[in-house]
């Protein structure tokens, strides 16, 4: 159990049974999660997690081959679990690291998961208030964690103020201080370790959802950007839509907009536990738990499907229609639409340096009004002559005024005018920040494109800022077409040039007819 005293780990040369390891983690009051390490085999530990807010139970087999000492490591290794944030941490010293975004808002799904270690190597220094080991040990101590660890506190595990998370060796007798430390994400958008550390489809876009949503630091996103802007191979579509759903839903959720309606705001690409592929994770189960559990833990609640994110940013006429439906079973869902905002900051706020603490983070008092409403300026866009941005607005603003028994059409429709100029703005920062860090250029001048030595990565790049955009129904970046349409006239042969633009003309016509 996780308790504040290294029990029931008591001096004795007999082995530990780790299969009783057994923890309870509070996910910062955003739910509550059961942890069970179960039996082992050669190469496998297999798991238990019981998301107890949500009547789920997650049960899979953690692969070990390459852990040092082999079978018969594995039989002393202990999971560590733990939380940070709202994120569920599933921690192995050198051999496994996964977080599982199970917070009570959402439907739960895998995060960042990596096979090998990112964690720097270990420090120490003269003073214990910021050594990375506390010890009485002699030296030479050991050069890395060891898997015989339990989470230790040095004050109540409840106390929000305590900055400090510790990991208890007991083999080694070793009290470690550890951190999260931002710079590691880095590495997982550099071609060299993605090749080295053979990382799983995805691992860039479940990092950049960390790095965005739940570690909420702009200047590491503007690296990353940066970084896989001098390796474009690494830039996909996919990458793309994530940066725009999740860089959207937290300037609304840093503008303190109601967390019940941000409840079904798109907030990431990455798909949900029941429908994503797992292809390194052996013998995954999910089950729905049916023991009865206190309210107080799972709120029985009704289901509703106004409940469930959008996919897109896109709202239609047969959205708006469906929810006329169900309407009735969700009264109020924007009763407090401009009240108070009391929901918790669950993000890794920042620290000194490049770390940030892993230990629940202290509440900040709520803010007393919404920001959120006409103070969000509009940049620019350019309108997509295959869409209609108005009536995407008016589509936005009767699907607010659906589900809104406060606030008047006029008002919604003003927010859904905000809420798209939010939108065009994460749009056209993208663009820039694509433009200027592959082609080295923050303006939108076109007349270097003809000679530049980079023109084909960049067209490339646009090809697929255009697929994500397309796919999310987001309004196009200020002058999009024109700077794209000179790109592809210099870097295709004009029979394809010529082609997709007379495919581009047809579209656009047939659209034309159908209004």
């Amino acid at each position: 159990m996780s308790l504040n005293q290294p029990f029931p780990m008591s001096l004795s040369n007999k082995t530990e049974q780790v299969y009783q390891n057994i923890h309870v983690v509070n996910l910062n009051g955003n739910g509550l999660c059961l942890c069970h390490q179960e039996e082992s085999n050669n190469t496998l530990i297999r798991i238990s997690i019981y998301l107890l807010h949500l009547k789920q139970r997650i049960r899979y087999s953690i692969p070990l081959h390459s852990i040092d000492g082999g079978f018969l490591s594995i039989q002393i290794t202990r999971v560590l679990f733990d939380c940070i944030g709202n994120l569920l941490m599933i921690y192995i010293p050198g051999n496994f690291l996964q977080f599982i975004d199970c917070s009570s808002d959402h439907d739960p799904c895998f995060g960042l998961t990596l096979h090998y270690d990112l964690s720097s190597p270990i420090k120490e220094a003269s003073s214990h208030d910021s050594s990375d080991i506390l010890s009485t040990r002699t030296r030479p101590l050991p050069n890395k964690i060891s898997t015989s660890i339990i989470p230790y506190y040095l004050t109540n595990h409840k106390d929000k103020n305590k900055p400090d998370q510790y990991l208890f060796d007991y083999q080694h007798g070793i009290l470690y201080r550890f951190q999260f430390e931002r710079e590691s994400i880095l590495k997982l958008f550099n071609k060299d370790s993605i090749s080295k550390y053979s990382l799983e489809p995805g691992t860039e876009i479940r990092a950049m959802h960390l790095t965005n949503i739940h570690v909420n630091d702009s200047e590491i996103m503007v690296r990353i950007l940066a970084s896989v802007c001098n390796e474009t191979s690494l830039i996909s579509s996919d990458l793309l839509k994530e940066y725009l759903l999740g860089s959207t839903y937290k300037i609304l959720r840093d503008n303190k907009l109601d967390n019940q309606y941000l409840q079904i705001l798109p907030v990431t690409s990455i798909e949900a536990l029941d429908s994503t592929s797992k292809p390194r994770l052996k013998d995954l189960e999910l089950a729905a738990i049916t023991t009865q559990i206190p309210a107080n833990i799972a709120p029985t609640k009704k289901e509703d499907p106004n409940k469930k994110r959008l996919k897109s940013f896109q709202v239609t006429k047969p959205d708006i229609l469906q929810r006329e439906t169900t309407l009735a079973t969700f009264p109020g869902f924007l009763k407090n639409f401009f009240s108070d905002f009391k929901s918790e900051d669950t993000t890794i706020r920042k620290s000194s340096g490049s770390e940030s603490t892993l230990s629940p983070q202290k509440q900040v008092a709520p803010t007393s009004k919404i920001a959120l409403a006409s103070n969000i300026s509009l940049d620019g866009y350019e309108e997509n002559p295959l869409g209609d941005i108005q009536s995407y607005s008016a589509n936005l603003a009767d699907y607010f005024l659906q589900i809104s028994q406060k606030e008047s059409k006029e008002k919604l429709t003003e927010w859904a005018n905000s809420y798209k100029n939010v939108q065009i703005n994460v749009v056209n920062t993208l663009y820039a920040h694509l433009r200027k860090n592959i082609i080295n250029n923050d303006s939108h001048e076109t007349v270097s494109i003809r000679s530049h030595p980079k023109r084909s990565q960049l067209f490339r790049v646009m090809e697929k800022l255009y697929t994500a955009i397309e796919e999310l129904s987001c309004p196009f970046p200020k002058d999009f077409f024109s700077h794209f349409t000179i790109l592809g006239f210099y870097c295709l042969t004009r029979t394809v040039f010529l082609q997709k633009h007379a495919h581009s003309a047809i579209e656009r016509m047939l659209d034309e007819e159908d209004n």
